[in-house]
């Protein structure tokens, strides 16, 4: 292929891909039963399970700048597309013709720009595309201009008025920005955006791409929703099997004995015993199962230090945010603790890949505020360095 070839098959390539964007948008936001098509009667069709044409659609993608008016190609090759299509009664006077563009729209097609057509701009249009087809100055839209002439005037204004063109559509480059808002509607959280829409058109190009060979091709809504259900799992972390959630642990009596920081950092916020009771049941839960874990695999080890790193950063994050606000001291101080506890117990974090169990996630906190160091590197309250006194240590 040479270089000229290349660069003129270019544009058809791109608005080949744009249609199929276009499609894909569409079997979004079509019912379960409903079925897209692509190159059979239209460049994308939705169609019931009966088969009866639902909404007949033309892209028109274009790198330039341009408005469309009653002279340009891109409305005459869409409306031959939809007279044959009425000739043939594969739609009725109801079916939503929609034209999608790149491009902008002049002033003398702007009434097919909105839901509501008024009577005498529709009678006026379709005058106008009268002219231009009687004076047949253009020869390549002959078969389009004598297909518009050979309905009735009447059939001319109806299928104006079923007539929707959407305008300035985004170009290639900037149309995958359309999937954002749609797949948040359906509970995509914003992190995993990309990962679902680049393989949600990944599939779908796919499919177009083994199904065309045929000739034409569909898919159908109910296709793209197990394709969304397998994404949606594939993106649910698999949780950690737990053997210790319920595991025997020792009184909050027997573990007062031995004066734990971890306890010592709870009563310093003013904890009630509900609290200190639920501490201890996650701490030695948690080294329960950390402790087994330590036998799964090889790399245990490093992946747990990694986790407790990853708790540390989330505690430093939190405590700086909260100290933005400089409590002055007593009270202010407590609650500022009980806020940094709250936000470091919800953070649960993941394990090579894998979601956490809460008792090991908030025992894991409550292990490292007791710590090997003095003072340990995490603590609830503001001044908890200044007010942890370790047995054996000077006060």
């Amino acid at each position: 292929m040479s270089e000229d070839q290349s660069f003129s098959a270019a544009p058809a390539m791109a608005g080949y891909i744009w249609q199929a964007r276009q499609a894909l948008l569409f079997l979004l936001k079509a019912e379960s039963e409903e079925t897209v098509e692509l190159e059979s009667h239209d460049d994308v069709i939705v169609s019931s399970p009966t088969g009866k044409i639902l909404t007949a659609i033309q892209g028109k993608h274009s790198f330039k700048s341009g408005a469309l008016n009653c002279h340009s190609l891109e409305l005459w090759k869409t409306l031959r597309v939809w007279v044959s299509l009425a000739a043939r009664n594969r739609i009725s006077e109801t079916t939503p013709l929609i034209l999608c563009s790149t491009h902008t729209v002049d002033k003398e097609l702007r009434c097919l720009t909105i839901k509501s057509k008024p009577a005498a701009d529709l009678d006026l249009l379709q005058k106008q595309l009268d002219a231009v087809a009687a004076k047949k100055q253009n020869k390549a839209l002959l078969p389009a201009f004598q297909a518009w002439l050979g309905m009735t005037q009447r059939r001319r204004v109806s299928l104006l008025k079923q007539s929707t063109i959407i305008e300035a559509r985004p170009r290639l480059a900037e149309v995958d920005a359309e999937f954002e808002p749609i797949l948040k509607r359906m509970g995509v959280s914003p992190n995993a955006i990309n990962y679902f829409s680049e393989r949600l058109i990944g599939w779908f190009e796919l499919i177009l791409a083994s199904r065309l060979k045929s000739g034409g091709c569909k898919v159908t809504a109910q296709e793209l929703q197990a394709k969304l259900i397998e994404l949606h799992q594939a993106q649910l972390p698999s949780v950690l099997i737990s053997t210790k959630s319920m595991a025997a642990h020792p009184t909050l009596e027997a573990e007062r004995q031995t004066d734990p920081v971890y306890l010592r950092q709870m009563d310093l916020l003013g904890a009630e015993e509900e609290d200190l009771a639920n501490a201890v049941a996650m701490f030695h839960r948690a080294q329960a199962e950390r402790d087994d874990w330590l036998q799964m695999r090889i790399d245990s080890r490093s992946a747990l230090e990694s986790y407790d790193n990853d708790l540390k950063n989330k505690w430093g994050i939190v405590r700086l945010e909260i100290m933005r606000t400089k409590p002055a001291g007593g009270e202010s101080m407590t609650k500022a603790g009980w806020s940094i506890y709250g936000e470091c117990m919800k953070y649960h974090g993941s394990y090579n890949g894998l979601a956490i169990p809460v008792h090991v996630a908030n025992g894991s906190y409550h292990m490292l505020a007791n710590g090997s160091d003095a003072p340990p590197l995490v603590g609830w309250h503001p001044d908890y360095v200044n007010r942890l006194v370790r047995p054996g240590c000077k006060e």
